[in-house]
């Protein structure tokens, strides 16, 4: 085998070789970064502050209502009706951000006697927004309501919520829900995003 021969043998496996084994072997190219700005993720947040404040607002209360420093002491009987009034702060930022506010009175369904069965499956209950201050909120059903982001810097939008538990006296007959005990402060209010 000549010289020349031998060269071009020894060569192919040398390129063989590099492509094998990772080396660097590669046509032109560039880079050049590109300055297209930033981007920044949204966020959804909710706080219920101050504490909610409780009122009794059956028909014969005073006019307003009478307010219930101690929900804890009050004791229900046919015919009562209390309202809750909580502000609730809702930071919703995010371009195509929708979002859902539930009340969900499902979680008061927490009793242990039969006579806190009893009582809870008998109490009506029902929400809706006093007041908007900030974004846009809707209607959609009675615990639900569709939030839009607030077009102020910060996406807040400040709702004032009012929800009533009553014991319908047509919900009664004889000694049917007394005795019974419901936690309301186990009322869940949540915010969640809408899917896409």
């Amino acid at each position: 085998m000549n010289k020349l021969l031998k060269g071009a043998i020894a060569g192919t496996a040398g390129v063989v070789l590099l492509l094998g084994g990772g080396g660097t072997f590669a046509l032109w190219n560039a880079e050049q970064s590109v300055n297209l700005g930033t981007i920044e993720s949204g966020m959804l947040s909710l706080d219920a502050v101050p504490t909610g404040t409780w009122k009794d607002i059956s028909s014969d209360a005073a006019a307003g209502g009478e307010p219930i420093a101690d929900i804890t002491a009050f004791r229900m009987v046919p015919g009562d009706t209390l309202e809750l009034t909580q502000v609730v702060h809702i930071t919703a930022v995010g371009d195509n951000l929708r979002a859902t506010l539930q009340l969900d009175p499902a979680q008061l369904m927490t009793g242990q006697s039969p006579e806190d069965w009893d009582l809870m499956s008998r109490l009506v209950y029902s929400s809706r927004v006093d007041t908007v201050v900030g974004g846009t909120v809707t209607k959609l059903s009675d615990f639900s309501y569709a939030v839009l982001p607030s077009t102020t810097a910060d996406g807040a939008t400040t709702l004032t919520i009012k929800a009533t538990v009553a014991l319908p006296a047509n919900a009664v007959s004889g000694s049917q829900g007394s005795n019974g005990t419901v936690d309301l402060s186990k009322l869940a209010i949540t915010v969640t995003q809408d899917p896409r």
